[in-house]
């Protein structure tokens, strides 16, 4: 049976527009469930580009040969002043919903095609069914899935996000005897190494809290074992802060003492850290860079939480640097109001 023949008259548009008309061509040009060919809705057909098979064999699991899902892939790309590697990252995974369930990371540097293995036994305690999120700053490719420690992959070795080596950590003590000072508060201090170049090693892990009432404190430390080190710089809070401002500059990589009667008002006008060397929170659901810092948001413990990285530094954070997202209005209950009503928020069991 012949096709009917439609005939409309349309008025043509000029510009970038020329041509084009709003008369949407008949069903019988798309038949129902073509995969190949989408109408839009000025009429214009486009078509679907297919897919082709990459690996002859399926992936199966580095241990044991079981068949895989894929449970992400991510697009990796290392440059340098004599590499251009380009890789495709992909979380494989059994999830069969028993103790035997596997998740792997394996990477591929030909589209696909063959497949070579990275890690599994240390990301598959809880982590079958999570969604990973990637984020690569410079030539590091940062991975985390709400369960492991935050991961850094680099082309060719995965490591544990963070610094490799920390400065020395200082202990506070009250001095004995005791010395009456400008210290009144509540007090932590952190170290950073210093070369002779102006190079700062990440921070220390951050002292223990020592309460002063206007006093002064003994500090004491283990000195830096890099030899290339040649002094410190020694940062502390205010007596009521969480941030970390300079005190002073300790002279010499042997030096493992300080006693510190700094008030705060001096303090405060001067650099605050910017190397906490602080690892990113274990267990982070998302990282996403932003203005020179990797953002790692979400954990179980601090649902609402981000904390951001130091400039530069995407695997180091401060422990005190985070944003909350808590809405206040859902703080303390299941109800929140809407339009002067009151609604239970979905999940609450009241």
């Amino acid at each position: 049976m012949p096709y009917p023949i439609q005939t409309q008259t349309f008025t043509v548009f000029m510009g970038t527009q020329e041509g084009i008309h709003s008369v949407a061509l008949p069903a019988i040009y798309s038949s129902s469930g073509s995969r190949n060919l989408w109408i839009d809705k000025l009429g214009r057909a486009k078509k679907i580009l297919g897919y082709s098979k990459q690996n002859s064999s399926a992936v199966t699991t580095n241990t044991g040969g079981a068949a895989t899902l894929v449970r992400a892939l991510r697009g990796y790309r290392q440059t340098g002043a004599a590499i251009s590697n380009r890789q495709i990252i992909g979380v494989f995974e059994t999830n069969d919903g028993d103790s035997a369930d596997e998740y792997e990371l394996w990477y591929s540097t030909n589209d696909g095609v063959a497949w070579t293995f990275i890690t599994g036994g240390d990301l598959e305690d809880e982590s079958s069914g999570r969604v990973p999120d990637f984020a690569q700053v410079d030539n590091t490719l940062f991975f985390t899935n709400g369960v492991v420690t935050p991961r850094a992959w680099n082309g060719s070795t995965l490591s544990v996000a963070g610094p490799s080596a920390k400065s020395p950590t200082p202990t506070g003590a009250a001095p004995d005897p005791e010395v009456s000072g400008l210290l009144n508060g509540s007090y932590s201090w952190k170290l950073v190494s210093v070369e002779a170049d102006g190079t700062r090693h990440p921070g220390s892990t951050t002292s223990n809290t020592l309460q002063r009432e206007d006093e002064q404190c003994s500090l004491e430390w283990t000195a830096d074992s890099d030899t290339d080190v040649v002094g410190y710089e020694l940062y502390r809070t205010t007596g009521s802060g969480v941030t970390f401002y300079l005190v002073t500059y300790i002279d010499g990589r042997t030096t493992a003492a300080y006693t510190d009667n700094t008030d705060d008002l001096t303090i405060v006008v001067n650099r605050s850290i910017a190397e906490h060397g602080d690892a990113p929170p274990a267990g982070s659901y998302f990282c996403e860079p932003h203005k020179q810092r990797l953002w790692w948001g979400r954990t179980d413990t601090n649902p609402r939480r981000v904390q951001w990285s130091d400039p530069g530094l995407p695997d180091q954070v401060g422990i005190n640097n985070y944003l909350d997202f808590t809405d206040q209005t859902s703080v303390g209950g299941c109800g929140y109001r809407v339009g002067g009503g009151l609604r239970r928020n979905a999940g609450c069991v009241l």
